[in-house]
């Protein structure tokens, strides 16, 4: 009998590489029942109009909730998040922000689309927690910032990452209730990159802030002063 040099192989684990998966795109239409409708309060925080109108800022009346689409990487509509705007101290505190059309958010990051050719631009890209510091930055001039909608970044979201090329320069801008390990954890699942964090030593936001909400001078501060390099 000839022995089976190979028979091994039969048994071996084979390692496939597969497609990034995507969400299905659904039909613009759906967003006809909120309008687009700029948000007062959101103005006065600093967030404008104009911004507002891009981002399709718009109103769902029934659930008392502030609108805006979510896109994939390719510019498809896929899902409406909420952010509630109510007088219900309970919703507010455990419930402030809802997909009114749910999407999988972890395979994607909120504002690539929009945000992809500044990032090409600049070599840089600016990661953040959620959608409204990603709109902040917006009307800042910031317009290489996206979003991971929560605060851990999933496999996927790291493949995307590294889908922007060896000579992009990652900044991720935690809130401050994320602490230094917390970010050095999360930013170190990004391998063979550039990779900095924003740790506010200076303790220049308060407890839950995000590290827009004190401003742009501050946010301004923190980008040129308070910046680490993860190796």
């Amino acid at each position: 009998t000839i022995p089976d040099y190979n028979k091994w192989l039969s048994k071996a684990k084979v390692t496939t590489f597969t497609e990034i998966p995507v969400n299905t795109p659904i039909d613009k239409a759906v967003l006809d029942k909120y309008g687009v409708v700029p948000y007062l309060s959101w103005i006065y925080e600093g967030i404008s109009y104009n911004t507002q109108i891009e981002f399709g800022v718009g109103i769902d009346v029934r659930s008392e909730r502030i609108t805006f689409p979510i896109h994939d990487r390719e510019g498809n509509l896929i899902g409406v998040k909420g952010r509630y705007c109510g007088n219900n101290d309970v919703i507010e505190d455990k419930y402030k922000y809802l997909y009114l059309i749910p999407c999988n958010k972890s395979i994607e990051f909120y504002n690539l689309h929009r945000a992809l050719p500044h990032i090409k631009d600049n070599n840089e890209v600016i990661i953040v927690e959620g959608a409204k510091t990603v709109m902040m930055l917006h009307t800042w001039g910031y317009k290489n910032a996206i979003s991971i909608e929560g605060d851990s970044l999933s496999d996927v979201q790291i493949r995307l990452l590294k889908g922007l090329g060896l000579s992009t320069k990652f900044i991720f801008a935690w809130d401050k209730d994320k602490d230094a390990e917390y970010v050095k954890n999360e930013v170190m699942k990004l391998q063979g990159r550039m990779r900095f964090a924003m740790l506010d030593i200076e303790d220049l936001l308060d407890k839950k802030d995000s590290p827009v909400d004190k401003g742009k001078s501050t946010w301004a501060k923190l980008l040129a002063e308070n910046i680490y390099r993860i190796k």
